[in-house]
């Protein structure tokens, strides 16, 4: 079992005792996966976290940096026009994520991972944030993974199916 935060428990067991994520940060290529299907990996373990979600099984907290990454990849690695990556930035922030501007907080404790682990401060914005609100972090880019991996809360988008 997890901490408390709140009402809200993390990670939770069900009835047969697996262990099931219930608060987390997704870094942005989760998010990405949701929306854009062609040539990306780990595509039914995104839509099962997206499933979840949709289905008040699983809380999304997100860093706003996570918006203008989006953003960028919406407009610089896809064929939409300005009124199509308007419209899916607007189906994101439908979705309703709990999204947290910088706070001398959480940029003292990006700054942190960023040089414990070697990482941009882009990447350590979400661990960060993962961290401060006692939520598990999953990340779709391996190699990023297996530098944070000691981290307890730390989990590969890969390996979601065998938690």
């Amino acid at each position: 079992m997890g901490g408390e935060l709140g009402f809200f428990l993390y990670p939770s067991e069900n009835e047969a005792g697996e262990v099931k994520l219930t608060a987390v940060v997704l870094d942005t290529a989760i998010i990405i996966k949701w929306f854009k299907k062609k040539d990306e990996e780990f595509l039914s373990e995104a839509a099962a976290l997206k499933s979840d979600y949709l289905n008040g099984l699983l809380r999304v907290a997100e860093p706003d940096l996570f918006l203008y990454e989006t953003g960028n990849v919406l407009c610089l690695k896809t064929k939409l026009n300005e009124l199509q990556v308007k419209e899916r930035l607007r189906n994101i922030l439908d979705l309703g994520f709990e999204i947290f501007s910088p706070s001398a907080e959480l940029l003292g404790m990006t700054s942190r991972m960023a040089l414990d682990f070697g990482i941009t401060f882009y990447d350590a914005t979400f661990l960060g944030l993962a961290h401060l609100l006692s939520y598990d972090f999953i990340t779709a880019d391996k190699k990023f993974y297996n530098r944070v991996k000691s981290l307890s809360f730390s989990h590969f988008l890969g390996d979601i199916n065998k938690m």
